[in-house]
């Protein structure tokens, strides 16, 4: 086949040929240097000691968020609600001060290795 023609019977200034036939790729291009998307990216490993550490604080929160709606009761004395919550804040707090523990634990013994 022969080069390609404008309407006008002038021949293509710049050589090109239709698709699939001459060279097949432009100058410069690499077909095997292209994996057809995007380029891997390495993934950093899952760091469980800093999940456990958000884990605490979560718990913390909402620990400390359920005696204070607590305190908010209407129908309670105010002695009855400081008091009454004080064993489920105290729980909250020594759960999340486990999970802190292991959060560090975990922390030292990847540093370690």
């Amino acid at each position: 086949m022969t080069a390609p023609q404008d309407p006008y019977g002038q021949q293509d200034p710049y050589g090109q040929q239709p698709y699939g036939q001459g060279q097949g790729y432009p100058q410069g291009y690499n077909p095997q240097a292209y994996s057809g998307g995007y380029p891997t990216q390495q993934r950093a490993s899952l760091d469980l000691a800093k999940v456990i550490s958000i884990g605490a604080w979560v718990v913390l929160a909402l620990t400390a968020l359920t005696y204070l709606y607590g305190l908010t009761v209407e129908h309670v004395d105010f002695e009855d609600k400081f008091f009454g919550g004080l064993t489920t804040l105290a729980q909250g707090i020594f759960w999340s001060g486990l999970l802190h523990g292991v959060a560090v634990w975990l922390d030292k013994q990847k540093s370690s290795t």
